[in-house]
């Protein structure tokens, strides 16, 4: 499941604060989230039929927009969002209601 509007403002803000981003990153970062989840949305459509490849095209979309974000942050941000990357991964994400007991 994807985040809604008000879950990416809190990982944005999470983001900002983590990596004491500036105002102008802080609202390249926003933007870069709301274009990828939008474009994860759309690819989630397309490859309903095929899981597998589902995956992979979401790990390609999430790898590139990891690439985004580390073209706005500074050398020492950068190492503080592979660390925030790896803390706050996408298991870390919203998560759904399983109702397969």
């Amino acid at each position: 499941m994807l985040p809604d509007s008000k879950q990416i403002v809190q990982m944005v803000d999470e983001l900002a604060t983590a990596l004491s981003l500036t105002e102008e990153q802080k609202t390249k970062v926003s933007e870069m989230h709301f274009a990828h989840f939008e474009e994860a949305k759309d690819q989630m459509e397309k490859s309903k039929t095929s899981r597998n490849n589902d995956r992979h095209a979401m790990d390609a979309l999430r790898k590139e927009f990891e690439e985004q974000v580390k073209a706005v942050l500074n050398d020492e941000q950068k190492k503080q969002f592979e660390t925030f990357i790896k803390n706050h991964g996408p298991e870390h994400g919203p998560k759904r209601d399983d109702k397969r007991n």
